[in-house]
């Protein structure tokens, strides 16, 4: 049996775990009665409820799951109350200087793992954007579907929508990952959902990203060199680089939902 975790949450509370598609991690979260859990977490809107946990004698868990571009009050919240957590499970590097916080990337997977596949590719160049722009990230997006809109097939709530993320993506040599800022140690689903279907991700956003997988399968952008993307043969610059596409297919696997990573970095040593 699975051991329980309680938990309290608004940032996922519509799915088992922090992934969309990806529910097979080592515990369960148990979200209707956490005060019998003896471990609890709290994440973002829930941190202030550690003030009126029932029991003093849990193991009271902190985790910063929005980074700090969309919510920056909660940063500053836990820089003012980190002492009343045992643990702050966090990507930002900045709260990892603190005495309890553990790094744990966040990752995540919207590709169901019965497809997670190097498909066969036919297409250039796509891009997924949502409606969204208020972080540097969505802005990004926008500009450069508006300046490249006849390089780049384009898909998402904002454009065309798509019934699975992974038609605007298996098909095609590379895809754009645009992260919503670049924080160092701060990489989603946008960049893992390129390896698990095989695309080469043109990618802004976590500039240590060289730590998890290998830049070598990756096209390293930022808000001012999008032109030179264009000048690759992407299906040259792919079979060239057949080796780094599989081995970041075998890295992502490990990062298909944070709850992996948690486990294992913090978890599984205190349960």
């Amino acid at each position: 049996m699975k051991p329980k975790i309680g938990l309290y949450d608004t940032a996922f509370f519509n799915d088992k775990t922090s992934s969309k598609y990806y529910n097979d991690i080592p515990f369960e979260w148990n979200r209707y009665t956490p005060a019998e859990c003896n471990i609890v977490v709290f994440t973002d809107q829930c941190l202030p409820m550690v003030n009126f946990a029932s029991q003093i004698s849990h193991i009271k868990i902190a985790w910063l799951v929005e980074p700090r571009s969309i919510n920056p009050n909660w940063y500053d919240f836990i820089n003012n109350n980190y002492n009343n957590y045992d643990y702050i499970i966090t990507h930002d590097k900045e709260v990892g200087k603190l005495p309890n916080a553990v790094i744990v990337p966040f990752g995540g997977t919207w590709i169901c793992p019965t497809r997670w596949k190097i498909y066969n590719k036919s297409k250039d160049f796509s891009i997924i954007a949502s409606k969204k722009n208020f972080t540097i990230g969505h802005n990004l997006r926008h500009r450069i579907i508006n300046k490249y809109h006849d390089k780049i097939d384009t898909f998402g709530y904002g454009y065309n929508p798509l019934n699975e993320k992974i038609y605007g993506m298996k098909d095609y040599y590379c895809s754009f990952a645009i992260e919503n800022a670049s924080i160092p140690g701060y990489f989603t689903e946008k960049i893992i959902d390129c390896f698990l279907t095989g695309c080469i991700p043109i990618y802004y956003g976590d500039p240590d990203i060289s730590d998890h997988f290998d830049t070598n399968g990756i096209i390293m952008i930022n808000n001012d060199d999008i032109d030179e993307v264009f000048n690759i043969k992407p299906k040259d610059f792919y079979n060239d680089r057949i080796k780094s596409i599989k081995h970041n297919f075998e890295a992502a696997k490990k990062y298909a939902a944070c709850e992996l990573n948690i486990w294992k970095s913090l978890l599984s040593k205190i349960v």
